[in-house]
């Protein structure tokens, strides 16, 4: 798939990026995570005034090296002269370690999954960044062309993925079914999914909690009474993967899932334990659980994560509380646990992100009480392919 574009003379080949050979020097696939790096860190600024989602070259490897449970790829668009390219069992070429790249440049990027157990008709994880001075130019069109031409050989039959919107949106509005947050219908982004068939199928919040200030305004850990709280950091101890594995089960089965076309998956230990270890290969964690004195029951767990190399933003992850045991405070007394130590862990650390669905009312007001303030919205946009 090599093309000029009518935005210059140079040549753009839309490809692939796989894992290199178990145990070889990444090469060349490494040298393009690199080149996607600083051009989404400069894309993400120009529309939200940070730097916090660019991805580390060395994490999207990683991700690459561990495909037990997802299919992986990063698709790529190359403006320049490339040579060493391998086709692809998609129809499509493939970056190798021993690829040239000489000075091609990368304008456009996409990672890409597909579930080999409970989701495998969903290709997801879809948000296709664009280097600035090359929009509107047919470059998007042809890495969305390439992301369904990959769903498809795979046996896809919907494409899904989010699209960031800073701050909250006036005027007119695309609303999803539920919820009360919309997406500003003549954003560049909007018009440009809606224009290949994408549709709004949920919104979520997404906030920011300042991490620089006295947290001691928010309370002190405690446990909520007939419950005691657990803290670890860093990689998990096997013997609570069973609780972890059942408590983001009963997670999947509970959020709202809005119109998108996801079955809710189902955790193992195993699965649990190879995620966490795929996580530390670039992250660090701080986890905080809740067990239930009568019954030794691990009833609750969020988890905060941040990558080893960028200290001043981290991520809320997962917060779940089975539902038997919610209306006793669990949520908020392990999130703001979780505060104080990730405080302790990560003297440097600034911010959080997290996000929400829409609908979600009862979370958003346990964030709302810990110093969470909406910074924009995040919409999930699906295809169903014909």
């Amino acid at each position: 798939m090599t093309e000029t574009t009518s935005g210059g003379t140079a040549p753009i080949t839309i490809c692939l990026l796989d894992a290199p050979p178990e145990g070889g020097d990444p090469g060349a696939i490494l040298e393009v995570l690199r080149r996607a790096s600083a051009m989404t860190e400069e894309v993400w600024f120009d529309r939200l005034g940070h730097k916090d989602f660019t991805e580390l070259p060395e994490a999207n490897l990683n991700g690459l090296l561990h495909q037990q449970y997802a299919r992986k790829r990063e698709v790529i668009a190359l403006e320049g002269e490339v040579t060493g390219l391998v086709d692809g069992p998609e129809g499509l070429p493939y970056v190798v370690p021993t690829t040239d790249l000489a000075d091609a440049r990368v304008v456009a990027s996409c990672y890409v999954m597909n579930s080999r157990e409970d989701n495998p008709h969903l290709l997801s994880e879809v948000e296709i960044a664009v280097a600035a001075g090359r929009r509107h130019q047919g470059i998007g069109t042809r890495m969305l062309a390439a992301l369904e031409q990959l769903a498809r050989a795979w046996g896809a039959t919907t494409i899904s993925g989010w699209a960031n919107y800073l701050g909250i949106p006036e005027g007119e509005k695309v609303m999803p079914t539920d919820g009360p947050f919309g997406v500003p219908v003549e954003d560049e982004v909007t018009r440009f999914l809606q224009k290949h068939g994408f549709a709004l199928a949920q919104t979520e919040r997404h906030s920011i909690q300042p991490m620089d200030g006295d947290l001691g305004v928010f309370g002190e850990p405690a446990a909520p009474e007939g419950y005691t709280l657990e803290v670890w950091c860093g990689r998990m101890d096997p013997a609570v993967a069973e609780d972890v594995a059942h408590l983001s089960t009963v997670f999947e089965a509970t959020m709202p899932h809005g119109e998108l076309d996801f079955q809710p998956e189902t955790y193992t230990a195993e699965r649990v334990l190879a995620g966490n270890e795929v996580t530390h290969k670039d992250s660090d964690t701080v986890n905080v659980a809740a067990r239930h004195l009568a019954t030794g029951e691990m009833v609750a767990r969020t988890t905060l994560a941040k990558y080893l190399h960028k200290d001043e933003a981290a991520w809320q992850g997962v917060t779940v509380v089975l539902p038997a045991h919610r209306g006793h405070g669990l949520g908020r007394a392990i999130k703001l646990a979780a505060m104080h130590e990730a405080r302790r862990r990560w003297p440097k650390l600034e911010r959080v992100h997290t996000w929400n669905a829409g609908e979600n009312d009862h979370m958003w007001a346990i964030n709302e009480s810990l110093g969470y303030r909406t910074a924009g919205v995040c919409g999930a946009w699906q295809k169903k392919l014909s």
